[in-house]
């Protein structure tokens, strides 16, 4: 996985055949996933191999996307009488 962090987890047990719990890595610590994001063939006892990546791309787009809703609610508060931060027009915002 291009020299990221790669760990192994065993799946502990399915909760309500919707839940797989695994224990990840050394320590065990519980990681819940949906059971159909186990690999195909993986029930309780399986030993996967877990990998992280940075998907630079999608963070991107990510960031443009949090950007656009962030200054629609901008417009949408000052057309309701609302400050950025938090006051009305009618009482003052925080005070420092």
């Amino acid at each position: 996985m291009d020299g990221s962090p790669i760990l192994q987890a065993v799946v502990d047990r399915i909760v309500d055949g919707e839940r797989a719990v695994l224990l990840v890595g050394d320590d065990e610590q519980e990681l819940v996933l949906p059971v159909g994001w186990l690999p195909e063939g993986a029930g309780e006892g399986s030993v996967l191999t877990l990998g992280l990546a940075l998907d630079a791309a999608a963070g991107a787009a990510r960031a443009d996307g949090l950007g656009g809703r962030l200054e629609r609610l901008r417009r949408s508060r000052s057309r309701h009488g609302r400050f950025d931060d938090g006051g009305t027009a009618d009482a003052p915002g925080p005070t420092a």
